[in-house]
């Protein structure tokens, strides 16, 4: 009977879990691909497919590592971590750390 009982409250605090870290005022993170950008918004495909929307404002932090970007650095198809909080059922984005830039590898060159 103990068994049963402790099986109860685990699934009872690990199934509210999730529903706690989705109120309103609280941080998401979606990390992703960028699918549509535009002035007034970012759309993010998650890592397990979904599709997450999110309003980018004034407030709105652009980062690359440590080094601030800007709206236009954010291109299609570019992985980013995106930060946002939902306010009044939106989610209004907050931060947006864009990928490391590819570094170009030089060639050696083969010397004769």
């Amino acid at each position: 009977m103990k068994k049963h009982t402790l099986a109860a409250v685990l699934l009872a605090v690990f199934g509210f879990a999730g529903l706690a870290t989705a109120h309103e005022g609280h941080a998401h993170k979606v990390m992703g691909k960028v699918t549509a950008v535009d002035d007034m918004r970012i759309e993010v495909e998650g890592r397990d497919g979904k599709k997450v929307s999110g309003l980018l404002g004034p407030k709105t932090m652009f980062m690359r590592g440590r080094i601030v970007a800007v709206l236009a650095d954010v291109k299609v198809g570019q992985r980013v971590v995106v930060t946002m909080v939902e306010e009044h059922e939106t989610m209004n984005v907050t931060k947006v750390m864009l990928g490391a830039k590819a570094v170009a590898h030089k060639t050696p060159v083969a010397k004769h």
